[in-house]
């Protein structure tokens, strides 16, 4: 059962802050093209750079109005009307501005990700190249494709490495580190967007019956080992879309997308009797109670998530040794 947390591993390497800073640094770098362009009589470059700058400017206005750059599917189009402005001018535009080429090597890679950025910025790379060939020799065209193609391959070598030292990082700040689960810092993000959406989603709160008489009795090495056991045994029920978090010493919870109340009792039977018939190798058997809960529409998440608390602790009254 994949964790909350990889998703996290789709999204961009660096912060968003950093990604705006990035490409308004950009666009103010086009503004004196555009002036010096219209200056020396060059309409056609100057109406180029200005075009290219409408996207920049739609993405720089939406994060300066809500604090966040716009999802992948308006930042993806905006970002490639831009690179095809650029490859359009460098391609056809005399002496076109093949130059504007390399610092999209590594802006493409900031705002697109590695696929996508990687081949618009070959696409670059053939624009740039056919442009150089028309207004220039030979031995310059091979200087500027063996350039480009070279701190492509650096800037794409670069950026992977950060990539997968990121995910590492990122994994180990939102994965509780005992049982493989999701945390706390990987929760509350996944319930938001949960509770953004329109469908149904219940979450399931599972707390080990008698935990601290079993570290007591066993020692914590045995509790540890439980607990470890018992994230497997979550993983094995769990859907690919749900999701399993440690909250707490022996306090888990499951949050379960598009799942009503009756199909969340369901699975916590299920899961209630899995634990129940488990060996964890400690001499005795083990007991969850799980307390269950459907989000209601409009319902804040901290109130949904005191129901299912509530729901726990009522099964742990009404029936000694848990259960659901």
């Amino acid at each position: 059962m994949p964790s909350d947390t990889n998703a996290a591993r789709h999204a961009l390497l660096l912060p968003e802050r950093t990604r705006a800073a990035v490409l308004g640094v950009w666009a103010l770098a086009l503004l004196p093209f555009i002036v010096i362009s219209l200056a020396t009589g060059g309409r056609t470059a100057a109406l180029a750079g200005a075009v290219a700058l409408l996207p920049a400017a739609f993405l720089l206005i939406w994060y300066r109005i809500s604090g966040h750059l716009p999802p992948p599917r308006y930042t993806v189009p905006a970002m490639l009307a831009i690179n095809g402005v650029i490859a359009v001018s460098a391609a056809h535009l005399p002496h076109g501005p093949s130059y504007w080429i390399f610092p999209f090597l590594a802006l493409n890679f900031t705002l697109m990700g590695l696929t996508v950025g990687g081949l618009t910025n070959l696409a670059l790379i053939a624009a740039g190249t056919w442009n150089v060939s028309l207004w220039a020799g030979g031995a310059e065209t091979f200087t500027f494709l063996k350039t480009t193609l070279l701190l492509f391959v650096f800037v794409l070598f670069i950026w992977r490495a950060l990539e997968e030292s990121w995910q590492q990082l990122d994994g180990l700040a939102h994965r509780d580190e005992l049982t493989g689960l999701g945390n706390r810092r990987a929760l509350r993000p996944a319930l938001d967007r949960v509770a953004e959406g329109e469908g149904v989603a219940s979450v399931l709160m599972i707390d080990l019956d008698r935990f601290k008489l079993l570290n007591d009795r066993h020692g914590h090495a045995a509790g540890d080992e439980v607990l470890v056991r018992l994230g497997g045994l979550l993983r094995e029920h769990l859907r690919a879309s749900d999701s399993a978090y440690r909250v707490g010493g022996d306090e888990l919870l499951v949050l379960l997308p598009e799942t009503p109340l009756d199909g969340a009792r369901q699975l916590a039977q299920r899961l209630a009797e899995a634990v129940a018939a488990a060996d964890f190798r400690i001499g005795e058997r083990i007991g969850v109670s799980i307390g269950v809960a459907e989000r209601l529409p409009g319902e804040r998440v901290e109130h949904w998530l005191q129901r299912a608390d509530a729901d726990l602790y009522r099964g742990k009254s009404a029936a000694a040794g848990g259960g659901v």
